[in-house]
């Protein structure tokens, strides 16, 4: 089928985000969070992702390729889950 082009999306998740070149979002505007650092944390920690580390030490090209492996291993899980058919609800 023939689909209708709404608008043109472009930039990166650690710099920018346009719509129809009109900037929606832009990391030199907007700090979303601040890391505080805590002991003794768990290993699943959002803190403790390799993404994050690099981009917060200024490392975007080791941030972006981190984030990208981690996508594809959140991807491979959701196909792995969905192979094993629907999940039973418990009585």
């Amino acid at each position: 089928g023939v689909c209708e082009v709404l608008c043109k999306i472009d930039g990166r998740w650690t710099e920018i985000l346009k719509f129809d070149d009109e900037v929606f979002w832009e990391l030199e505007n907007y700090r979303p969070y601040v890391v505080v650092e805590t002991k003794n944390v768990l290993e699943s920690d959002a803190r403790k992702r390799e993404d994050l580390i690099a981009f917060l030490t200024g490392d975007e090209d080791v941030a972006q390729s981190e984030k990208e492996k981690l996508e594809n291993i959140q991807r491979a899980d959701r196909k792995f889950r969905a192979s094993l058919g629907p999940k039973k609800k418990k009585k």
